[in-house]
């Protein structure tokens, strides 16, 4: 330890595996010693923790060749951490929700920089330097004040252009920052994946063209991009997770190329000013609330879907018209709940399969009493009436 002054005393002190902490009466955190500090667990978490709201700076004295997995996490007053250039590896979670955390330099030396290390903190900007070889996933997920992403040029294994990071091939775009003042955006031709979170929250986003090239959307990708205005899925692009453009509150079309197989669940959830959908003829199953809560007032489902998942049109109060395609083979509960459905009209000449036992008329729609349905003339038997319970014509 460095010791104290006469202005500050010692508040609390105690061990991080084989390091020391020490923790004085200026808001100081002060970890000391040789060696590599303990990982912990969100249910085993440092000693030092019970002393998160008082903790304002983090200083790592040399010596200390790594900084834990959840070593600092939720430190809602943390300012600042100081990195010596000995440590190498900084851990997962290790400054996870440090919403007040602005300052974070990574020396060179550190190789590895674990998943969520720095998500939902209060970072503005970030300079990953030569030594980073490896960046885990969502390493700055949800910080909201982060502008730009800077990749030392010698760094192999990465690279930045316009404060946006990718793979050093610039086949994965890993993180366009939140607070990035791009509105437009063009992704790289050269670009394969779109890792998951990578534009959750760039509000200032209202136009995104996705590269011909792209084959996978991760997993909230486009969450919360609320200037979203359309989007164009290419035919390149064989899988959205979940999540993937939920809550974009601007976005009003949706266009779905010819390569995708599934929708994710939830994939375009919560976007009450999307009118305008076109799915592709390759789409086979659409997930679980993939458009609930959307602004659609008209649908047409492809020939080429065999399944619509549990409320996937769930609560899009303006639904007035489906049009269902012939491959449809399963339609799960409630997947149209809580619209204004009118007409049905369902070209399948066997009636989908419901997941609830036929009679559960309001599994799948809400009102299917004050509904028409159009099934083609050799289907039109009682087997539909059993299972939509709408007038048959």
């Amino acid at each position: 330890m460095n010791g104290v002054t006469a202005q500050t005393t010692i508040i609390a002190e105690g061990t991080c595996g084989v390091l020391s902490w020490e923790l004085t009466s200026d808001s100081v955190l002060t970890i000391s010693g040789n060696g590599e500090m303990r990982d912990y667990t969100i249910f085993s978490i440092a000693s030092c923790f019970s002393y998160r709201d008082f903790i304002k700076t983090v200083v790592i004295e040399n010596g200390v060749t790594s900084i834990g997995d959840f070593a600092f996490p939720i430190h809602p007053n943390l300012t600042s951490v100081i990195i010596p250039e000995g440590v190498t590896r900084i851990g997962e979670f290790a400054f996870f929700e440090c919403r007040n955390l602005i300052f974070a330099t990574i020396p060179n030396g550190v190789k590895t920089i674990g998943s969520n290390a720095f998500a939902r903190s209060g970072l503005t900007s970030v300079d990953i330097p030569e030594s980073v070889t490896s960046i885990g996933s969502s390493v700055f997920w949800d910080c909201r004040n982060l502008v730009s992403i800077d990749v030392n040029p010698n760094n192999l294994y990465y690279i930045s252009e316009n404060g946006v990071l990718f793979d050093k091939a610039k086949t994965r775009l890993i993180q366009h920052p939140p607070a990035n003042t791009n509105t437009t955006f063009v992704i790289p031709s050269s670009v394969i994946t779109i890792e998951a979170n990578a534009f959750e929250r760039a509000s200032n986003l209202t136009s995104v063209t996705i590269g011909n090239n792209v084959e996978t959307i991760g997993n909230s990708a486009f969450r919360d991009c609320t200037g979203l205005i359309s989007v164009i899925i290419p035919n390149s692009v064989t899988s959205i997770g979940w999540s993937a453009f939920e809550n974009c509150s601007s976005l009003t079309s949706v266009i779905i190329g010819n390569g995708l197989t599934e929708i994710g669940y939830w994939a375009f959830a919560d976007n009450h000013a999307l009118t305008s959908v076109t799915i592709g003829n390759s789409v086979k199953t659409i997930g679980r609330g993939a458009f609930q809560n959307a602004g659609l007032t008209t649908l047409t489902i492809p020939n080429s879907v065999t399944t619509i998942n549990e409320m996937a049109f769930w609560g899009c109060d303006d639904l007035v018209s489906v049009i269902i395609g012939s491959g449809v083979e399963r339609i799960e509960r409630m997947a149209f709940a809580s619209n204004s459905l009118t007409y049905v009209t369902s070209y399948a000449l066997i009636p989908p399969a419901p997941t609830d036992p036929i009679g559960e008329f309001d599994w799948i729609f809400s009102n299917p009493f004050e509904m028409y349905l159009f099934v083609p003339e050799q289907s039109f038997n009682l087997t539909y009436t059993h299972l939509f319970g709408a007038i048959l014509e």
